[in-house]
């Protein structure tokens, strides 16, 4: 049982995407109201009440379909490690949500936003580390 030199980096990407979503994201403040504080697993899986008393999702299905990916990325990892050789889903993919993630991350916190103030921490950086890794190592699985 064999780990490709790809998976040997984006599997500790996957793992660190992971443990990221349970750190403090980012600190928003909008207008006069208090300052909300949120861990990654607060913007992908929240629930809100709405004026009829009941809760539905608000949460961000992007980053909920992303932590998702991360644990798929793992499986793939396994599968190749227990397999001895790379399918052509060990390749693209990784590649290819890497960069959409990242890219979705970009242009949803990257732009500046009038009403709304944020600061973005720990766990956000190392979600958009590991995604980079989980990229990084699909690159890498295209050149075995």
């Amino acid at each position: 049982m064999k780990l490709s030199n790809g998976y040997k980096i984006a599997s500790p990407g996957a793992i660190l995407t992971l443990i990221s979503i349970f750190l403090p994201w980012m600190t928003t403040t909008c207008g006069n109201l208090p300052p909300e504080r949120q861990a990654g697993w607060q913007v992908a899986f929240r629930f809100q009440e709405n004026a009829d008393g009941v809760f539905q999702f608000a949460g961000n299905v992007p980053i909920l379909l992303a932590f998702l990916f991360a644990i798929l990325v793992l499986y793939f990892a396994y599968a190749a490690a227990q397999r001895g050789t790379l399918l052509t889903r060990d390749r693209w993919p990784l590649i290819v949500v890497a960069v959409l993630v990242l890219l979705l991350l970009f242009l949803q916190y990257g732009r500046p936003n009038e009403d709304i103030e944020r600061e973005f921490h720990i766990g956000f950086w190392l979600f958009s580390v590991g995604y980079l890794l989980i990229g990084v190592g699909g690159l890498l699985n295209q050149t075995e």
